[in-house]
């Protein structure tokens, strides 16, 4: 994935017509994703999900939604 991103866990990939998301738990602890377009070719930029979630496991993807354990 481009631009040195880091993590303290392992990323979660989901489908998400049209391309991919990556999601991951940041060294800030706030989740973030990266989207891949549908023919692999181009990586938009890192965001925050928004809400300002923070998680302190892996982020999963279960059947489309984003679950992660909360700070609390």
């Amino acid at each position: 994935v481009p631009d040195g991103g880091r993590t303290l866990s392992a990323p979660a990939l989901t489908e998400f017509i049209p391309g991919f998301f990556l999601f991951v738990r940041g060294t800030d602890e706030d989740i973030h994703y990266k989207r891949l377009n549908a023919d692999l070719s181009t990586w938009g930029p890192w965001q925050r999900v928004p809400g300002g979630g923070r998680t302190l496991s892996t982020p999963a993807i279960a059947r489309g939604l984003l679950v992660v354990r909360g700070t609390d």
